[in-house]
């Protein structure tokens, strides 16, 4: 995903190359470090299937480094393994780093005019906390 997104936004790469270069990038592991080889490895479901605790999943739909479709993901494995009170946040024009961007591209995060969350994701978070932590 985060290949295709970032060769895909990519005004450099001519829209008829960016197939070809698709998979070159997705073939060439030659900068691999260990770290990356071991977080291309790990799936997040198998951790998300053991939390108990209400859960709230919060993702940007403007983030071209994970789909949106992770969290819903995570949240129906959670809900398979038994925890039935997890939500999830689709938040428009917020990118990776939670920040108001339209765009999402990293490449352009130093671009930000602020790398203050987005209101929404505060407002978001405040209603889940406001509705689980009551006595």
């Amino acid at each position: 995903w985060q290949t295709i997104q970032t060769v895909e936004h990519d005004p450099a790469i001519a829209p008829d190359k960016r197939g070809a270069e698709i998979k070159k990038q997705l073939a060439d592991r030659s900068d691999w470090t260990p770290r990356d080889i071991a977080f291309v490895a790990t799936d997040p479901i198998d951790y998300a299937k053991k939390v108990r605790a209400p859960t709230l999943i919060l993702q940007g739909a403007a983030d071209l480094h994970v789909p949106p479709r992770s969290a819903e993901r995570l949240q129906a494995a959670m809900r398979a393994a038994g925890n039935h009170d997890v939500t999830v946040r689709i938040l428009p024009n917020v990118s990776h780093t939670l920040s108001p961007d339209a765009i999402g591209s990293l490449q352009g995060f130093g671009w930000l005019p602020s790398r203050r969350l987005s209101n929404q994701l505060l407002v978001s978070l405040r209603e889940f906390l406001v509705a689980k932590l009551k006595p």
